[in-house]
């Protein structure tokens, strides 16, 4: 009770405070403006004013989870810039198992954990071919639980769609590691380039000094096959203008020579986009007018 009466955001910090907590797991902890994405009451991407304001670090240890982002060098960064922490990503499924990948101190992608007790394949997400576990690979992870009998799991499609790295690591580790890059179910595919949300953040890495991280995708037509340019909404940072065609000119053209994509860049004042209390939407359809034939 002595916590019910402050904002949600500041209790969360106060509890975690007073118990003297220095590592924490924070599910669904991603892609939000840039910012660790709320599984709390209050988007933690406002939480760099609670932070500014007090003298402590609420932990020294954060391990995201619950949806793609974790691994974002930008939503990373910002973390570990505000709380003075360290990173690790980890990725399960609940169908399978609440984490079956995590990720070790290089920092360059989550191993698999399970393998005593689920068989994982990685596999094409359009014809279902297995992919070879090969550096650069990506594909659809697919599980097989091995030791369930009452409710058995065979082949079972996760729809997490992942980027495979072969490459040494100097723990002494070995075997594939990977980062999960979006849902093949929220790919939108634009004049015959395949576009994951996700890889629209990347883009903006280059230019967090002048945007807040917060972005929305507003497709003109329902469903996956999208005719250019695509309407893209970005939220400027703090204190910026939103009124500079030469920033949205800018990120426009950096979108096309890195994606191949045609952009239609709108940008908004920072605020203006909402910060969701779960997973972020990326792709928004409620200004959709048509279906692409």
């Amino acid at each position: 009770s002595w916590a019910s009466a402050l904002p949600a955001s500041m209790r969360a910090f106060t509890v975690l405070r007073r118990s003297a907590v220095k590592s924490v797991f924070l599910p669904a902890l991603l892609k939000n403006s840039g910012w660790p994405q709320p599984a709390w009451s209050m988007s933690w991407s406002r939480c760099s004013m609670i932070v500014a304001l007090v003298p402590w670090r609420v932990t020294s240890k954060v391990i995201t989870a619950g949806e793609p982002g974790g691994g974002d060098p930008l939503i990373r960064a910002t973390i570990r810039d505000a709380f003075g922490c360290t990173i690790r990503e980890s990725m399960g499924i609940g169908d399978i198992s609440l984490s079956v990948w995590a990720e070790d101190a290089d920092e360059q992608g989550m191993h698999f954990m399970a393998r005593e007790a689920v068989h994982v394949e990685l596999i094409d997400p359009e014809s279902g071919k297995t992919v070879p576990w090969e550096d650069g690979a990506q594909g659809e992870l697919v599980y097989t639980a091995l030791r369930r009998e009452a409710m058995p799991m065979f082949r079972f499609r996760s729809r997490d769609h992942v980027v495979v790295t072969m490459q040494d690591n100097p723990t002494g580790r070995t075997g594939p590691r990977i980062r999960c890059v979006g849902r093949t179910d929220d790919m939108l595919i634009v004049r015959g380039v395949n576009l994951f949300p996700t890889a629209v953040r990347n883009v903006l890495e280059d230019f967090s000094a002048e945007t807040s991280g917060m972005f929305n995708i507003q497709p003109n037509a329902v469903g996956v096959l999208q005719d250019p340019p695509l309407p893209v909404v970005i939220e400027v940072a703090p204190g910026a203008s939103a009124e500079n065609p030469e920033l949205s000119n800018r990120i426009k053209h950096a979108i096309k020579d890195r994606l191949l994509v045609t952009a239609d860049v709108c940008l908004v004042a920072h605020g203006t986009l909402p910060r969701e209390t779960y997973k972020s939407k990326l792709v928004d359809y409620s200004k959709a007018t048509k279906a692409v034939a």
